[in-house]
């Protein structure tokens, strides 16, 4: 995702043929005008040069249009948008990954929650700024609003990791009764085998 606007050009073909346009039109235009202040009085001139004009200016119209219909949201085309999306979901991924990560294996880790939530709360600013979402808002409520998403994330990502670890506690503990009612119903000289293969089906669930 962090790599499509890559492959998508900056403006779309009618903006690119109607700026090229354009340029040509305002060309012509500046050459009139700089062949006009050599004869001010020539009046075919004039004329030639306020027809040029007259067609640079309704090109230069056509152009804005065109830019203004490809604009998605605030950005100026998809390429735009496309780029700043990727980079805030590449932001959002990353702290969320990492953050997962610290809940549930470096559970003493502080510094690393609160780094890694501050993170998601630029991530989420970001998204909330690339759809204009909130524009009349206040700055304090926008950022309010910004930290209690962050927070929710958050707090998502630390109850599925909750929830995770008590599933496989409980698998972990399904494993060891059924190996202890394997263990008794075999014989004394394949119980270590069994042994054996629990813990390390046990060990797989981690």
């Amino acid at each position: 995702m962090f790599y499509t606007h890559k492959f998508i050009p900056i403006d779309n073909q009618i903006v690119t043929n109607l700026r090229s346009k354009h340029v040509s039109l305002k060309d012509t235009r500046d050459f009139y005008l700089n062949e006009l202040k050599k004869n001010p009085t020539d009046v075919k001139l004039v004329e030639m040069y306020l027809n040029a004009k007259k067609q640079a200016d309704k090109a230069w119209s056509e152009l804005r249009a065109a830019k203004k219909e490809q604009k998605i949201f605030q950005f100026g085309s998809l390429h735009h948008f496309l780029e700043r999306l990727g980079l805030a979901i590449l932001l959002l991924v990353y702290a969320s990954y990492n953050l997962y990560r610290s809940l549930y294996f470096e559970r003493k880790n502080i510094s690393s929650k609160v780094f890694h939530t501050f993170l998601i709360s630029v991530a989420m600013f970001y998204f909330f700024w690339i759809f204009n979402t909130f524009q009349d808002l206040s700055i304090i409520t926008y950022l309010l609003v910004t930290i209690v998403s962050a927070l929710f994330v958050s707090l998502g990502l630390y109850l599925y990791t909750r929830y995770k670890k008590n599933y496989i506690n409980k698998l972990k503990g399904d494993i060891r009764e059924i190996s202890q009612f394997t263990v008794k119903n075999t014989k004394e000289s394949k119980q270590s085998d069994m042994f054996e293969l629990f813990e390390n089906l046990a060990d797989s669930q981690k």
